[in-house]
């Protein structure tokens, strides 16, 4: 080391300096601290990431919630259960199934509040029909409330129909007892 010079001295303690230096810089930058946000519109990193417990990805705070990152599983994990609006009764949902759809099924067909007895009241009688009319037809045979496309006997499975027509049978048959059938007259 007697024979460096000094401007080689420089230089060896200036390269040792910076190399030292660098090192510090790359421990202070912590790039394997934290995890970006999933979120392909965020991408932020967070050194506090939150993972979903629905789909598994990190997330930021600001994204961390359900609806913020629009998770896809988040209604398997959701278990509210809804209420009538009507009869304030609680409806029963299963994980996949809709909460929309559930409580108007229950609203059309198990809700006993006057409101939907009423709505229920005015819905066409044929079978998977669900029209209703703002003016109710009535069935001639049956006196049932039925749709416009519905309203002949035979398009509705008409109860009366069959009353109808088994009148009609007692009629042909005992037509026909009087005509081929001669009873004894007293005379």
């Amino acid at each position: 080391s007697c024979f460096l010079t000094s401007d080689v001295k420089f230089r060896w303690k200036f390269k040792i300096y910076f190399k030292k230096k660098k090192n510090i810089e790359k421990r202070m930058e912590l790039p394997n601290v934290g995890k970006n946000c999933s979120l392909s519109t965020c991408n932020q990193l967070d050194f506090l990431p939150i993972i979903c417990d629905c789909c598994k990805k990190t997330f930021c705070k600001e994204h961390a919630h359900y609806d913020n990152h629009v998770c896809p599983t988040a209604t398997l994990k959701d278990r509210r259960a809804p209420t009538c609006p009507l009869c304030n009764k609680i409806v029963s949902i299963l994980p996949h199934e809709s909460i929309d759809q559930k409580v108007n099924d229950h609203i059309e067909n198990d809700c006993k509040s006057d409101l939907a007895k009423h709505t229920r009241s005015q819905r066409c009688i044929a079978k998977g029909c669900k029209n209703r009319e703002l003016v109710p037809v009535l069935c001639s045979l049956c006196k049932q409330i039925v749709c416009l496309r519905h309203r002949h006997e035979s398009n509705h499975n008409c109860p009366g129909e069959n009353v109808k027509k088994k009148r009609m049978k007692l009629l042909e048959n005992l037509q026909f007892l009087l005509e081929y059938h001669q009873y004894p007259t007293m005379e």
